[in-house]
């Protein structure tokens, strides 16, 4: 049985979780989708079906995985009132969203991406906060906030720096270039790239120990 958060899906499936991320066409994170986002992974940590599952995939609903924040809302964002804490400074929506995505990594069980057609901006940060990441061949990942006067700003610059090192994510942050995973497979970003409707399956069996991750 399916619940739903506004935009987002989360069910289970022979021991198995699923974050589904559905609004379509290409799952565009509003300021809605991130509330919503951020009341499920706090529910899911907090509930006792972390314990009953043995991990949690979350993927996109239709062809892509997420083509990242709204523009818009990351401009109105900017105007919020600053969070009365050790992020002093920052949009209380912007704290609470990337602590989210730090919980994800925390999580006892593993997480795992499975990124198809489009991933940037901040569906790329929210892929790249799982324990494991699969991509397909043709999906098209990147970080266009500079070419909007933003930079990933949800953990993606740390992330992208431990997984492909300074010199490559400097370029990838700072070109807001759009790459096909496959082109960038030795990047480290990614720990599997497999051929179309294969993620699934693979992180499937990743979960339940058939293979390693």
């Amino acid at each position: 049985m399916k619940e739903h958060y506004g935009n987002i899906d989360f069910y289970v499936e022979e021991e198995i979780g699923y974050i589904q991320l559905n609004y379509l066409p290409a799952n565009k994170m509003t300021q809605d989708f991130f509330e919503n986002l951020s009341l499920l992974v706090k529910e899911l940590a907090e509930s006792e079906i972390i314990s009953q599952i043995k991990g949690i995939i979350i993927k996109g609903a239709g062809k892509h995985f997420s083509a990242g924040a709204d523009v818009d809302r990351l401009r109105a964002m900017m105007k919020e009132p600053a969070e009365d804490s050790l992020d002093k400074g920052l949009p209380a929506g912007h704290v609470r969203d990337k602590k989210c995505f730090a919980l994800l990594q925390k999580f006892s069980v593993p997480v795992i991406s499975v990124v198809t057609g489009f991933c940037i901006g901040s569906g790329l940060e929210l892929a790249l906060s799982c324990r494991v990441r699969i991509a397909e061949k043709k999906a098209k990942v990147g970080f266009p906030e500079s070419t909007f006067g933003f930079l990933p700003a949800l953990g993606g610059n740390v992330r992208t720096v431990k997984s492909a090192g300074l010199e490559k994510a400097l370029d990838m942050i700072l070109s807001g270039n759009i790459y096909k995973a496959d082109e960038i497979k030795d990047w480290g970003l990614f720990h599997h790239i497999v051929e179309k409707n294969e993620g699934i399956e693979l992180a499937k069996k990743i979960i339940l120990n058939q293979v390693g991750d």
